[in-house]
């Protein structure tokens, strides 16, 4: 009975970590707005001053006049070049296309990291770091998931390894202190929180005044455009932070978030009752591995069936 108990403990933190993720996540929805276009500017070359010959006195012998000689013609000033500056563009971040379990055949294969770090002050003014790591790998034929995540600092966990695989139609988990955990309940426990993680809008607001930076960038491969948000775009509701500064971008060819980088200082509440508080965060949620087949293998001290 303590075991199932703990376990219990251990799945309850397991859904932190993916709660944690969906703060990532979700912060990525927003609308470009109109921005300058291009200047240019040219400086006029200066006008090529002659000379006209000096007279010179006529001695008792007469010598050859001397040749007027003109002065060299100066160089013209090099003309400015054009300055690029950010340009208006189309299009609504609002319609940004996610990756979720429910939709998750958009690609045959994929794999995200998600990456939290929250360094906070405890009552001595002694600095505490509290971090999480998650890699999430799909593939849809032969069909596999495949997430491990490492929590430090949090939960009162150090270095704590969490793994979680769908192979052959079976799923195991392996959690500190117990090894392999398996079976259908544990696995719709542990998986139902990612239909949600994605959810649009729940960060973000004033999402019209988001800037797109030029030029576009390719990152991780994959040609995105860059959009650059600060503290003005977040829900006060959601989250308290300021000094906050931003930058996501999202695939040309597809409109989905590749990419998500997001610094500030606060605090974000990561479930009911769990709340980084009164520190410096940082997030980042990278997109790779598209169409790219994955090896997957049961964790150790798993057994296949």
């Amino acid at each position: 009975m303590k075991k199932v108990v703990g376990i219990g403990l251990l799945i309850g933190i397991m859904l932190v970590l993916l709660t944690a993720a969906y703060v990532v996540f979700t912060w990525r929805t927003a609308r470009p707005v109109s921005l300058s276009s291009l200047i240019f500017g040219t400086a006029t070359p200066l006008p090529t001053p002659t000379l006209r010959p000096t007279a010179t006195a006529v001695p008792d012998t007469p010598t050859p006049e001397p040749t007027a000689t003109l002065e060299a013609t100066p160089t013209p000033l090099p003309t400015e070049t054009a300055v690029a500056t950010e340009t208006a563009v189309s299009g609504t971040l609002s319609e940004l296309s996610v990756i979720t379990l429910e939709n998750e055949q958009t690609f045959d294969s994929y794999q995200f990291n998600v990456d939290i770090t929250f360094i906070s002050s405890d009552a001595n003014g002694v600095e505490q770091e509290q971090s999480g790591h998650i890699v999430y790998r799909f593939q849809g034929e032969p069909e596999a998931k495949g997430l491990d995540a490492t929590i430090d600092g949090m939960m009162n966990l150090t270095n704590a390894d969490i793994s979680l695989y769908e192979l052959d139609g079976r799923t195991s988990a392996v959690l500190p202190g117990f090894g392999c955990v398996g079976g259908a309940s544990t696995v719709e426990q542990l998986a139902s929180p990612f239909a949600s993680l994605l959810a649009p809008d729940q960060l973000l607001t004033n999402l019209d005044q988001a800037e797109r930076i030029m030029p576009d960038e390719t990152i991780n491969g994959i040609p995105s455009a860059h959009y650059r948000i600060d503290e003005s775009l977040l829900n006060p509701e959601k989250v308290q932070l300021e000094q906050v500064s931003g930058d996501y971008f999202v695939a040309l060819d597809g409109n989905y978030l590749v990419q998500f980088v997001l610094d500030g200082q606060g605090s974000v509440t990561l479930a009911p009752g769990v709340a980084l508080e009164n520190g410096r965060l940082h997030f980042t949620y990278a997109l790779s591995n598209i169409d790219q087949p994955f090896v997957f293998e049961l964790p150790a001290g798993c057994v296949a069936p």
